[in-house]
């Protein structure tokens, strides 16, 4: 995906959580630190404030009584719905993918960046790091979604993937590996200019996720786990 531009040092900083939460590398329940993020990004403590203020309004952050600041969770009910408005989106917007790369240099460029994030994934399913997919896997659908070059369709697809939680190709024993069988069905529909049946194995693999996910979810809270993941930064 092409570089973006801010306007302000708070629209970069918000984009930079917004993406940490979506590739899971910050997860539901973990505390952030106001000190320890502007040292990781680069960047003075105002900006994260503001950011993180913005992002608490979103939904995304929550404020905790002598917590702190942690990322927001949801119910197996909110999933669901992220769930169902994913499916619409991001299936119109794969849609979109195929038909705005005609050009056989252009599906050429989209396949061989797809390829080589299913390959680094598979590898790591070989290796036995089902964790490690996740980035990998936000990667390979924003630049799927980022071919059909709608910047307000991309920025509503980043929000809706940072509203969930994210560590489950990690945590359900077999997810990472199904998922990532889906995409060759999905790269060979892309490959054969097949935008309907992009559409369609985009919407099925959504609502799979959707549905290991909930239940994964609903598991967890009839055995009294809690969902709450608190990590110090």
């Amino acid at each position: 995906m092409k570089q973006r531009r801010y306007e302000t040092k708070v629209d970069f900083v918000v984009q930079v959580l917004r993406e940490a939460i979506a590739r899971g590398e910050l997860q539901p329940g973990q505390r952030l630190r106001l000190e320890d993020l502007a040292s990781e990004i680069g960047t003075s403590l105002t900006p994260v404030r503001e950011a993180m203020a913005r992002l608490a309004s979103e939904g995304l952050l929550t404020y905790v009584p002598h917590k702190g600041v942690t990322v927001a969770e949801l119910s197996p009910h909110d999933v669901e719905d992220i769930y169902l408005a994913r499916q619409a989106i991001e299936s119109l917007v794969g849609r979109l993918a195929v038909i705005r790369t005609e050009r056989q240099e252009d599906r050429s460029a989209l396949l061989d960046s797809l390829r080589g994030l299913q390959q680094r994934m598979q590898e790591c399913i070989r290796k036995e790091r089902p964790e490690d997919v996740q980035p990998l896997n936000y990667e390979f659908h924003m630049t799927l979604y980022g071919a059909a070059r709608s910047r307000p369709f991309l920025e509503t697809i980043e929000k809706l993937w940072s509203s969930l939680p994210t560590d489950s190709l990690g945590a359900i024993p077999g997810r990472a590996r199904t998922f990532v069988e889906d995409h060759e069905g999905i790269l060979k529909a892309i490959e054969d200019q097949d935008a309907e049946r992009t559409e369609l194995l985009l919407k099925q693999h959504i609502a799979m996720a959707s549905s290991s996910l909930v239940t994964y979810l609903l598991e967890r809270a009839e055995r009294g786990e809690g969902s709450s993941r608190e990590r110090d930064k």
